[in-house]
């Protein structure tokens, strides 16, 4: 790719509102709320929206430089003077312009024209998508489409700061165990003495979070199109972020359309077909070999690569509904998947095959972000008929949870980061046992912390299958989550006695003992409806409508303690 092309399709920009809302890109983009982004040995991240190829990189102000100037021209900003320094670790809200976030844009260049002077050997693959689709406009890929399309991806529109003011200084949660137990005693620093009679509120800012520099993490949820969101969590089930990262890369290149190449080391971008056409093999190291200096499967980290040799990564769009159809059980499973290579390819066929509803009306107003958000889903029926029930929750989970392999923790994932159910905690086995010690009061009256009505526990019955709904008062969930929490002691006590008898028998008998695996991996109960739904009441009565956010934040700290 010529170097001129490259500089054309290449101008870094300030992501204005960024400037007011900080974002830490690294966990917002790679923690496990999406999985086709990836960071580069510059301190970036590249990643696709739909068919546009996008970088970001978080920015800030050394003290003593001017903040980023306002450019003239309606399509961004300029770079400050003196250039600035990448982050190099989290950092908390320091003020306006203390920090924010560049983006460029890789693909497909802001000017269709450019196109033209992109050019390759000139034999394009039949999955390429170089240009933009009908449904994209020339004044919608222009830098002011793009400022409005990335901060509705990040939600820059939460204020975060005032939500995180609310979960540590409120009276009801700052004492609160689980709030200690996360954040510790480390409480913000005082207001900065000021000359001033009032105290702006940006002054307000910096001491809600001057204090907190290793506390608050400004992680947002990224809001994901319906379809990507959902095949992506059907890959997360007994899954880690690493991996399931490399299984969305892999259906990506087996199925969806080759945008573009991107150098990771240098930053460099070329068309499609300046690289063969993508061969759908099953395993890496199967078939045709990669061309040269081509990253295959991501994620990668950033001492993996030398600075004077290229890392080409192609980078592709998530398959459509009508391309993963193409999808069969024997391929997902070469490819990496697993059992859930079925439930990709039954969901698929469902999602495919939904009739048209007999009435789609939205039951809430959205705004015109939401629907460029999912712009490609509403042409479905399935998805039509899901979106068409925003802001009913329940309703939109269970029509979710019909497809086979989504249980009540994915759809949970998809309506979070999706559907912009806010209030919505996804709940597993370590949530449910954080949760047991920190949320429920044992000194409860027993008329209080009563078992709710609801369907008894069996394992004849899919653990989570739409169930009674529990009502979310302190008196129900704390009943619920004690009962679960004395299941839980009962199982591992039991196991302990077994690993004991198991233990005796082998050093009489002279054989091999466990594995310390086996024997540190003890078992839990099953969590059904009423138990999601407790975790999830609990939440919400401790952190209000965006427990989702706070879960978020939160529990990221509390890993990297």
């Amino acid at each position: 790719m010529a170097a001129s092309s490259t500089a054309a399709v290449s101008t870094w920009r300030v992501l204005s509102p960024s400037r007011r809302a900080a974002v830490n890109l690294s966990m917002t983009l790679c923690g496990g709320q999406c999985f086709h982004w990836y960071a580069t040995p510059r301190r970036t991240f590249v990643g696709a929206i739909g068919h546009d190829v996008f970088e970001l990189r978080e920015m800030e102000r050394d003290a003593t430089a001017p903040p980023p100037r306002v450019s003239d021209s309606p399509l961004g900003q300029s770079r400050p003077a003196p250039a600035p320094s990448p982050v190099t670790d989290t950092h908390p809200l320091g003020g306006c312009d203390s920090s924010w976030v560049e983006y460029r844009r890789l693909w497909p260049p802001p000017d269709p024209a450019l196109l033209d002077g992109i050019s390759g050997n000139g034999k394009r693959s039949s999955r390429t998508h170089a240009r933009p689709g009908p449904s994209r406009t020339t004044a919608a890929i222009k830098e002011t489409g793009d400022e409005d399309l990335l901060s509705h991806y990040l939600s820059l529109d939460v204020d975060l700061p005032r939500l995180w003011r609310r979960w540590t200084d409120s009276p009801l949660t700052r004492r609160h165990p689980l709030v200690t137990y996360l954040i510790g005693n480390r409480r913000p620093a005082p207001p900065p003495t000021t000359t001033t009679t009032t105290i702006t509120k940006k002054q307000r800012d910096v001491a809600a979070t001057a204090g907190l520099g290793g506390v608050y993490v400004p992680i947002r949820h990224v809001r994901q199109d319906l379809h990507s969101c959902l095949f992506s969590f059907l890959c997360s089930q007994n899954n880690n972020v690493t991996r399931i990262t490399g299984m969305v890369y892999a259906l990506c290149r087996a199925y969806g359309d080759h945008l573009c190449d991107v150098d990771i080391v240098s930053g460099n971008v070329r068309a499609p077909s300046t690289s063969p056409p993508p061969v759908r093999r099953p395993r890496q190291g199967c078939g045709t070999a990669p061309p040269k200096n081509t990253v295959t499967s991501p994620p990668f980290k950033a001492s993996d690569f030398a600075a004077d040799v290229p890392a080409w990564l192609p980078l592709y769009s998530f398959p459509s509904v009508a391309q993963l159809t193409a999808a069969t059980e024997a391929e997902l499973r070469e490819l990496g998947f697993g059992y859930r290579s079925k439930y990709i390819v039954d969901a698929v066929r469902l999602v495919a095959e939904t009739p048209p509803a007999t009435a789609v009306a939205m039951a809430t107003p959205v705004s015109p972000g939401v629907m460029r958000q999912h712009e490609t889903c509403v042409a479905n029926h399935f998805y039509a008929a899901v979106l068409s029930r925003h802001g009913v929750y329940r309703e939109q989970r269970d029509m979710l949870m019909a497809l086979p392999g989504v249980g009540r923790k994915v759809a949970d994932c998809v309506a979070l980061f999706s559907l912009s159910c806010r209030h919505i905690v996804p709940v597993d086995t370590h949530m449910a046992q954080i949760a047991v010690e920190y949320l429920t009061d044992a000194n409860a009256p027993a008329t209080t912390a009563r078992s709710p009505p609801s369907l008894p526990v069996t394992r004849k019955r899919r653990r989570d299958a739409p169930g009674t709904p529990v009502e979310c008062d302190g008196g129900l969930w704390n009943g619920v989550l004690l009962e679960w929490g004395r299941q839980s002691v009962a199982m591992k006590e039991k196991k302990n006695k077994a690993a004991a008898g198991t233990a005796t028998r082998t050093q009489r008998g002279g054989e091999s003992p466990p594995t310390q695996r086996t024997v540190d991996k003890a078992p839990v109960p099953a969590l059904y409806e009423r138990h999601h739904d407790a975790i999830q009441g609990a939440f919400a009565a401790l952190f209000g409508d965006h427990a989702g956010w706070a879960h978020s934040i939160f529990f990221y700290y509390r890993m990297r303690k």
